[in-house]
């Protein structure tokens, strides 16, 4: 069979005329619900999501013509806000709160017991702020009593910068969870409060809840530059500058609060390395009109912390940080008639890994485009996306540094599911646990997965190795997705002379034997175990360097030490975090697995030099002990490698050349046996049993001799390991045989490979 000529990689692109790898699925539509539910809102009318809450409650708001006699008059016009519960029917959706007058609400939060609204307005400034320059809109913030309809209290802080109330969600039992109510209220460049709200029944009634006296009010945090709030986990970051010691200057950091009950915790005080101006987003902010109500959204700050999903991921944590954009000036001399592209730059803090991704394509965009980026998780993946223009896969969760990254740009990159013109509108969110898209235009969710086929069709058109390996790494630890396995081996049948099959070939019976344990014999709550098994042939925190067919750099990934992470952490002492730098004492999570104390884990394992079992070192070892036990090169266990794609082919163009194998010349090397026991390869699966359980117990157990229960514990997982190579290398070999063309009539004998 004739070898395929590859393509030549295109500028910004490395496959020739891809499909789009990532599809967008509807899978609801709000919209829909709420024309659909009897009375609620009339057809046309314009509905925004203001608010989420940990328990998936959904709120939105919208103006409309009520009959109430808290109206003025019949029919004027006032803003409703209402709320979808998760997992109810749209027949079911409900008013929360009606306005006295039509406002724009940009914020809204509800507290567990339904009975507290907060919620935030934007207005035109009044005359004499405009006079001033103070700004172009003035935020007000409220609280109204909502079980029934009751008084609506402003908070008296109207500003020009961005304000946010949010109600929490804390661990309360017995009476408390009715009679008091906490509430977070952030004030953008001065301060965050914790308001907490006392509750009784309203006098003569049994029912409802009323406020009782003024809130109690205490200080979160001092100015901040920037916030996101983490409803699921109930957990706050906030980025602040703070004086640097012993120079005095000013530094920007990251502080995390938690919380699980009624106080704040703080959880993590880091410095971070970024260029970031004390002055850029505070004192002329430019807030953009984004979804984003857990986040703040302004021009000079696009910052956000990203948590892979899943047990596996727990003490994995990313700060995704867009620095601004830079023109490219090299194709500006050389484009100089066109309009100006710019570099687009990011940079990913992994702080369980103690390092800082930093990543930069040129002439990504114009000028004059839409260049913000999206940062959000898909599967293990951390995804950085510009609709239509950047799609990189980033493959560095907590089981695993960075490795097997899959970078596309331009052509292949899909595009959001709405007008181009109105991707402004779109924002990445976890909806009802999966990795979704919503557009707050038309309040329609996507569900994001990967396309099967378009993920074949770049493994069958790229000429980068490291793209391939990417692909089939996703399709095996990741995906599980036996079908796609099958399509890319049988691509590599067709091609089984490409040097890059022994690569392939090696990486593919590392990685699917990892997969095996991984899916089917380690327990969850013991997946950290994963962390110590080979994985892949290729280097970690290995950089990047895409070009393209001129040989100009396109893209580039790079590698930092980030500084300081464990004394900007919470230190873990048993049960409890002692008091540390920045940290207030912490009991430990009631419900799951410390984050922090899980982060601080895998940050101490990965500074450890050679963390996972290494193969090679193995295979290194075998050929000494065979080379001592006076073995030839014929008959040694490590003799020259030979791709077995290129055994395999011969295999095949052999068979097309006779039609029958009765004519065949001598069997193939790894034939000869017949499927007769192979005495060596005892020896060989004793020996990685051996090497792999003293390399569990060193790094499980360290010096320390421990019980013969743990030391039995993973002598049985080295030889299930073991065990999974064996399966994997004979699957492998009747997959290809099959895929090459034999049946049952004519199927070679099953050997030990």
């Amino acid at each position: 069979i004739s070898t395929r000529n590859r393509p030549v990689s295109h500028l910004y692109c490395t496959v020739r005329n891809p499909a789009m790898v990532l599809q967008f699925y509807e899978t609801s539509c709000l919209r829909e619900e709420l024309q659909s539910a009897e009375g609620l809102i009339e057809e046309g009318t314009a509905v925004r999501i203001v608010g989420e809450e940990r328990d998936r409650a959904v709120l939105f708001t919208w103006s409309g013509n009520r009959r109430s006699p808290r109206s003025r008059s019949q029919g004027e016009t006032v803003a409703f806000v209402g709320i979808r519960e998760a997992g109810v029917a749209c027949c079911q959706l409900q008013v929360l709160f009606e306005h006295y007058e039509d406002a724009v609400i940009v914020g809204a939060s509800v507290n567990a017991a339904r009975s507290l609204l907060g919620f935030t307005t934007v207005a035109e400034p009044a005359q004499e702020y405009s006079q001033a320059g103070l700004g172009d809109k003035i935020y007000s913030s409220y609280v109204a009593e909502i079980s029934p309809q009751g008084r609506c209290f402003a908070l008296d802080v109207d500003r020009t910068h961005y304000q946010r109330v949010q109600f929490l969600y804390v661990a309360t039992s017995g009476k408390r969870a009715t009679t008091e109510s906490h509430m977070l209220f952030m004030l953008h460049g001065e301060n965050i409060g914790l308001y907490t709200f006392s509750l009784s029944h309203p006098p003569g009634s049994e029912s409802g809840m009323a406020l009782q006296s003024s809130p109690r009010v205490s200080e979160v945090c001092k100015a901040f530059h920037w916030y996101q709030w983490d409803a699921e986990h109930q957990r706050l970051y906030v980025v602040c500058f703070k004086p640097k010691q012993p120079e005095g200057l000013l530094e920007p950091a990251i502080l995390s609060f938690e919380f699980l009950h009624d106080k704040p915790l703080t959880v993590m005080d880091l410095a971070l390395p970024l260029s970031l101006r004390e002055d850029q987003a505070v004192n002329r902010p430019l807030y953009l009109d984004l979804p984003g109500f857990l986040t703040l959204q302004e021009e000079h700050m696009n910052l956000k912390v990203v948590n892979l999903p899943g047990v596996a991921n727990c003490g994995s944590l990313f700060l995704c940080y867009q620095h601004p954009l830079e023109l490219d000036n090299e194709l500006e001399v050389a484009h100089s008639h066109r309009s100006q592209k710019m570099k687009i730059a990011y940079s990913i803090c992994m702080l369980h890994h103690g390092r800082i991704l930093k990543s930069q394509m040129k002439g990504c965009v114009h000028r004059e485009e839409n260049s913000r980026l999206f940062f959000s998780s898909l599967n293990d993946y951390v995804v950085v996306f510009l609709s239509g223009v950047v799609l990189h896969l980033l493959n560095c969760s907590a089981e695993h540094a960075p490795v097997h990254h899959i970078l596309l740009h331009d052509v292949g990159v899909p595009r959001f599911p709405c007008a181009p013109k109105m991707t402004h509108t779109v924002h990445f969110c976890q909806w009802q646990g999966c990795a979704s898209v919503l557009d707050t235009a038309t309040l329609k969710g996507y569900q994001i997965r990967f396309d099967r086929s378009a993920l074949a069709h770049v493994f069958t058109e790229t000429h980068l190795t490291a793209t391939k390996l990417a692909i089939l790494h996703m399709a095996l630890v990741h995906l599980n997705d036996t079908q796609l396995v099958k399509m890319l081996l049988r691509e590599l049948c067709l091609d089984s002379t490409h040097p890059d099959c022994s690569v392939l070939l090696s990486d593919y019976l590392i990685g699917s034997t990892y997969a095996h344990l991984k899916f089917k014999v380690v327990n969850p709550s013991d997946s950290g175990v994963l962390k110590l098994l080979p994985l892949t042939e290729s280097d970690r925190f290995r950089g990047h360097l895409e070009m393209d067919r001129h040989g100009r750099e396109v893209a580039r990934i790079t590698y930092v030490l980030l500084p300081d992470v464990e004394e900007g952490l919470a230190k873990s002492d048993s049960s409890d975090l002692s008091q540390g730098k920045g940290v207030v004492q912490l009991k430990a999570y009631p419900e799951h697995t410390n984050p922090f104390a899980a982060l601080l884990d895998n940050l101490r394992l990965n500074k450890q030099p050679t963390p996972r079992f290494s193969l090679k070192s193995f295979s290194a070892d075998l050929m000494e002990k065979n080379a001592e036990g006076a073995a030839g090169p014929d008959e040694g266990e490590e003799a020259p490698k030979r791709s077995i794609f290129r055994r395999i082919s011969g295999s095949f163009r052999f068979r097309s050349a006779s039609r029958s194998r009765q004519h065949a010349h001598k069997p193939l090397p790894f034939l000869e046996h017949g499927g007769e026991h192979d005495p060596r390869e005892d020896r060989r699966r004793k020996l990685l049993m051996q090497s792999l359980r003293s390399h569990l117990v060193q790094r499980k157990m360290g010096n320390v001799t421990g019980s013969p229960d743990k030391q039995d514990k993973w002598g049985k997982l080295a030889q299930d390991y073991a065990g999974a190579q064996v399966e994997q290398s004979e699957n492998l070999l009747q997959t290809v045989w099959t895929l090459l063309g034999y049946d049952s009539e004519n199927h070679p004998a099953k050997t030990s490979l």
